[in-house]
């Protein structure tokens, strides 16, 4: 199996470097390039200028398959579904602790509320709300996908309020989810059928589009959440990206 590399992504704004702000990428490949892109910038519905992507640093992940990943403030919790663990590292990689998946549970994205971690599952199509502290699942609801026999419940992000989930397939859709109960709030269909990670970032939604059939072609999008609309988008070159923060 290939090593696979965490590729670390900073945002930019006004030559401030802020890495509560950072965006995170993980890429299955060992040929990961780093690129850097500032979501504040508008370019009228159009691919960013090759020019604007820059590589900083990546760090190797303590598993071989990383798949979803969240950011607390101070650590970086990366959740592996081969080593069944969920870590908390440093920004330099470091391994601060690490606390197990829950049984019965793989494990597709992570996010962080302020509080606690959420965990998406895309094969059981569970949400699981885990304190860090203890490991301990504080709640747990079935994701919107649950009823299919072939469950894509995938991404996860917070927006200060609500969790955002992406589903990809045929039933493609990105949902608002009460975090009291797991209700469903309204969704949107983002015209894609592969978006993996999500993630909200000063009002907006950002999605990953992995395309299966080359590591080189995924995409990102720039969704305004209240109508689904697509603002901006542009390629996106980390191999086989399945999470962002």
């Amino acid at each position: 199996m290939k090593k696979l590399i965490l590729t670390i992504q900073l945002v930019l704004t006004l030559n401030v470097i802020t890495f509560a702000q950072n965006i995170f990428m993980n890429g299955l490949d060992s040929r990961t390039q780093i690129e850097i892109r500032n979501p504040n910038i508008q370019t009228g519905h159009g691919m960013y200028p090759r020019s604007f992507f820059d590589t900083i640093y990546s760090f190797p992940t303590p598993g071989v398959f990383p798949t979803g990943h969240a950011w607390d403030g101070l650590s970086y919790w990366n959740l592996d579904v081969d080593s069944r663990l969920i870590y908390k590292l440093n920004k330099s990689g470091d391994i601060i602790k690490s606390i197990p998946i829950p049984a019965g549970i793989g494990g597709s994205d992570l996010t962080w509320d302020g509080n606690n971690l959420w965990l998406s599952d895309e094969q059981s199509a569970r949400l699981l709300k885990i304190d860090t502290s203890s490991g301990l699942v504080l709640s747990s609801f079935r994701l919107p996908d649950s009823a299919s026999a072939d469950p894509n419940s995938w991404g996860l992000t917070w927006d200060g309020t609500y969790l955002w989930h992406s589903q990809y397939g045929p039933s493609h859709r990105i949902f608002k989810l009460n975090p009291k109960n797991g209700q469903v709030i309204s969704s949107f269909d983002p015209f894609s059928s592969n978006v993996f990670g999500i993630e909200w970032i000063n009002g907006f939604i950002y999605g990953i589009n992995l395309v299966y059939d080359t590591i080189w072609n995924s995409s990102i999008y720039k969704f305004d959440p209240s109508s689904g609309m697509i603002l901006d988008s542009a390629s996106w070159e980390v191999p086989y990206p399945l999470g962002l923060i």
